[in-house]
């Protein structure tokens, strides 16, 4: 994804996850600095939800996957901050009306970011918390999801969380 001028012209994920190799250092920084600047701006992300779920939320699923944790943490922050923000918004986010906002792309990267899960609930502090705010979000407005959910490896690791007495049992995560 290129900003020119204040249009987005969408280069997909396959893309920036091949700029983010040896030589995307550089770009990685530039990344996660706009979209740092995005998420802070919620009246831009709900004005331009669209261009923002098909052009940054999926780039920053291939980064749950990188060497260094503060990519990691970065990238499921960042996800959260937006998702989060787009599924409480029904004229953005309606399973009831799926054509009428972004349902279909938030949905498709929650089911791209299912995978990570895992790995993710068992990182270092805070991924973990930023895992489940994002199993939370989508899973409080998409029974889907949580059906995914449900039937995934997670559930067990899910349920350490919620078991007083455990070091990451917060009042979040309970």
């Amino acid at each position: 994804f290129t900003a020119a001028g204040a249009a987005l012209v969408p280069l997909g994920a396959d893309a920036a996850a091949q700029a983010l190799g040896a030589d995307g250092v550089e770009f990685q920084k530039a990344f996660f600095l706009f979209i740092e600047a995005l998420t802070q701006d919620k009246a831009a992300v709900l004005t331009h939800h669209v261009k923002v779920t098909n052009n940054f939320l999926p780039g920053l699923v291939p980064l749950l996957r990188a060497s260094d944790g503060a990519v990691r943490f970065s990238a499921i922050r960042m996800i959260h901050d937006v998702i989060s923000l787009l599924v409480s918004k029904p004229h953005v986010y309606n399973p009831a009306a799926p054509q009428a906002g972004s349902v279909g792309t938030i949905n498709s990267v929650g089911t791209a970011v299912l995978p990570y899960l895992s790995s993710l609930l068992r990182d270092g502090d805070p991924i973990p918390l930023y895992a489940i705010k994002v199993i939370t979000a989508l899973g409080d407005r998409s029974p889907p999801f949580m059906g995914k959910v449900a039937t995934s490896d997670i559930t067990e690791i899910l349920t350490r969380f919620v078991k007083l007495g455990q070091p990451n049992a917060t009042v979040y995560s309970v």
